[in-house]
């Protein structure tokens, strides 16, 4: 039988391996990128050590203990949360987004992640996909903030610290549009954690440790009552991840992340701090004759809409171009208060003592179902920090505090 070292000598003779220094994980240089490749250990042990007794034990030792100790010794580290933001990785090469240049694959940029195409570029042919666009949005400014949206998840880093959420009811583009973006992104650099599963499972964070693309399809619409992992994996804040039976380690996740619900779900969390984090582009048009061959042929377009989109991502040079009013909707859902200010059969109008509306707004809120509410000094600085106007009464009133509601506010 081997000896561990001896194994992970020949694992690093064999195969371009770098050891993240803060996590020591094992990462792979293959087809023009680096990925993770724990699972490297596992695959190759018994080519190695066809005699190998307990398999898993010897299987830990090497890939937890001796390969990072001889990768380290032979100065061949790397840190797997800082990726290079100058290069969008394809399987054409690195594109310099400075110059608009190809230039070759290179192991000593850290690209963690890869368009799996051959962009082109001199010959975009994109009929189908265009056509998808406008009719899924009828209106230029979404179409254009979308197509930002897109070619900025292609940059790594996510230097805007923004997170994408699509939202309208079924048949409407949303599916599709998520399935394009899972296409331009190897398997490996893809992950499905939801923001429930970032907050209930201790495990999700360690799922999205050097992605580059993480996407729920079908996000749930029941309250999201912990946001703290969320912002932390959106405002690159290192954060504990823990593998199953192995000590945690500290990193950052800089991950595009897409969602794609049908109605917005209320959270726990209305603060700016959560709600500057979205991205928000609304689905209003239903599909009602849908087109089955549409996404085979959207897909033979890919080529050209990567081509499409890393241009566009060089000419936008990091921004993104918001429209439409999905930002103010995520706002109203997710804060009951701005929802009982934006109502327009049951908002409040005219002068109000502040417990009446406190009463009031409490009934309003029976009638949505919802049951996490604000104390009643809660509501009254959230009003204040709506722009309510906190006025005393007058005549029978005299000296009652309360507030001046315009009715259906925006």
């Amino acid at each position: 039988m081997a000896r561990p070292a001896t194994i992970a000598n020949k694992l690093a003779d064999d195969f371009q391996l770098r050891v993240c220094t803060n996590t020591r994980t094992i990462w792979q240089f293959t087809n023009g990128a680096w990925r993770h490749a724990d699972w490297l250990v596992h695959d190759k042990l018994l080519d190695y050590d066809p005699d190998a007794e307990n398999l898993n034990l010897k299987v830990e030792s090497v890939r937890d203990v001796a390969l990072p100790y001889v990768l380290l010794e032979r100065g061949l580290t790397l840190v797997a949360d800082q990726p290079d933001d100058r290069f969008i990785n394809t399987s054409a090469g690195l594109y310099e987004l400075s110059s608009g240049k190809m230039l070759p694959h290179n192991p000593e940029v850290m690209s963690f992640s890869q368009v799996p195409l051959v962009p082109e570029f001199k010959n975009i042919r994109i009929p189908v996909f265009n056509t998808f666009l406008s009719e899924t949005f009828d209106d230029k400014g979404i179409e254009n903030y979308v197509l930002d949206l897109m070619a900025y998840a292609l940059v790594p880093g996510n230097e805007r610290q923004h997170a994408t959420l699509l939202v309208g009811s079924g048949a409407n583009g949303k599916g599709t549009l998520i399935r394009v973006m899972e296409n331009l992104f190897r398997r490996c650099d893809r992950s499905a954690v939801s923001v429930r599963d970032m907050a209930e499972n201790r495990f999700a964070a360690f799922q999205l440790f050097g992605r580059a693309f993480n996407y729920d399809a079908d996000m749930s619409s029941r309250y999201i009552s912990d946001t703290s992992v969320f912002k932390k994996t959106t405002g690159g804040d290192a954060l504990a991840m823990e593998r199953k039976y192995m000590d945690p380690f500290y990193a950052k996740v800089w991950a595009s992340q897409w969602f794609s619900v049908n109605s917005i779900p209320r959270s726990s969390d209305t603060t700016y701090g959560f709600l500057r984090r979205w991205d928000v582009v609304e689905f209003n048009n239903v599909i009602t004759k849908p087109d089955l061959t549409l996404e085979d042929r959207m897909m033979a377009e890919l080529p050209s809409i990567a081509g499409f989109l890393i241009t566009r991502a060089r000419m936008n040079a990091g921004t993104v171009t918001k429209a439409g009013s999905g930002l103010q909707r995520l706002a109203e859902s997710v804060d009951p208060v701005r929802a009982w200010l934006a109502d327009e059969d049951r908002a409040p109008s005219g002068w109000m003592p502040r417990t009446e509306a406190y009463c009031d707004f409490k009934i309003w809120a029976e009638s949505q179902g919802i049951r996490s509410l604000p104390t009643s000094r809660g509501l009254y600085e959230q009003l204040r920090a709506a722009g309510v106007p906190e006025k005393t009464g007058v005549g029978r009133q005299r000296g009652t505090r309360g507030f001046e509601f315009a009715g259906g506010m925006q």
